[in-house]
């Protein structure tokens, strides 16, 4: 599972977008295999700001690594790629997506 802060271009389908934003932070070709959830955050952004009201729809799929190779992402949104064993995710410091992707798994398994 790869969770990254993405963002989708104007005209862009949303799949395309997961398929290029894992090739663009983690150097994999991947497919996706299929839609796992959708889900939707509201917040406040802008702490040394004027508040901005963000609302984010998050789409997770899931997907089977076909090519390329890891590699770290370098000036963008992500600092590092790695393979990390399922059983120590919870102990790395996250973002909230990865509790909502790793439960539509569970779910969905």
């Amino acid at each position: 599972m790869v969770a990254a802060r993405w963002r989708i271009d104007h005209g862009e389908a949303p799949v395309d977008a997961a398929v290029r934003e894992v090739s663009e932070e983690t150097g994999y070709d991947i497919v996706i295999d299929r839609l796992l959830t959708v889900d939707s955050l509201h917040l406040t952004l802008g702490a040394h700001s004027e508040p901005v009201d963000h609302h984010a729809i998050r789409i997770l799929y899931t997907g089977t690594v076909v090519g390329g190779e890891l590699r770290h992402e370098i000036g963008g949104s992500s600092d590092t790629a790695a393979w990390v064993p399922l059983d120590a995710v919870d102990a790395l410091d996250q973002v909230s997506l990865v509790g909502v992707g790793l439960a539509a798994w569970r779910a969905a398994a």
